[in-house]
């Protein structure tokens, strides 16, 4: 899969709620891998936040993305640096 196919893509965490989309990704320049993605999450119609989540935390990348994480209300409305490390 090609990065520019991430973008944009829907992040499901474990109990499959949608938390947002994938608006960039990191990733090492010299073997292609994925560091991690940096989502958009979804907090009411005016107002988002980003999390950058890392590889690790991802179980599979398909027509979703799906976490191996929870992603809580309360976490969306945390800031950045409290949320996912």
């Amino acid at each position: 899969m090609r990065i520019k196919n991430l973008i944009g893509a829907i992040v499901l965490d474990v109990s499959a709620n949608e938390v947002g989309k994938i608006i960039d990704v990191d990733f090492n320049k010299e073997d292609g891998k994925i560091n991690s993605i940096i989502i958009s999450l979804r907090k009411n119609m005016l107002n988002t936040d980003e999390i950058n989540v890392d590889y690790n935390d991802i179980k599979t990348i398909g027509k979703f993305v799906l976490l191996n994480i929870e992603i809580s209300k309360e976490e969306k409305t945390e800031t950045v640096d409290d949320v996912v490390e």
